[in-house]
């Protein structure tokens, strides 16, 4: 029976980490989606875009172990702007609300995170339903 058990684990672990590897990728198309979106709305016209908060969406690699497995989906909050003073993080987070006269499509974040959710759902419903 004990190897019976190790097989049954082995398959649910393999389908844990399918199932992340499919919610991660989705989920980083997602937010890339939601990203070029913030773009599409506004013109500003008192300082020129960069495009760096649409280079700024980062994933990392599934990791398992034992009976649980994860992934990294988020923004780089590191990116440098030309602000004078903002940081990355300030910038990111105000953007998100819409704030600081920053013009965008704002909740990009937002957004993304109820993607995430959906994708997580779908992938582990469609292994283990």
């Amino acid at each position: 029976m004990a190897d019976g058990w190790a097989a049954l684990e082995a398959e649910m672990r393999a389908k844990m980490m399918d199932a992340m590897e499919e919610t991660k990728s989705k989920s980083y198309f997602d937010g890339q989606k939601h990203l070029d979106k913030f773009y599409g709305q506004g013109n500003p016209t008192v300082y020129e875009r960069t495009g760096k908060l649409d280079d700024s969406i980062r994933s990392e690699g599934v990791n398992g172990g034992g009976n649980s497995v994860s992934a990294e989906i988020y923004l780089d909050t590191g990116i440098s702007y030309n602000t004078g003073t903002y940081s990355g993080a300030q910038v990111i987070s105000e953007a998100e609300v819409g704030g600081s006269g920053i013009l965008g499509k704002s909740e990009f974040w937002k957004d993304t995170e109820e993607d995430i959710q959906k994708n997580l759902d779908s992938a582990f419903g469609s292994r283990f339903n």
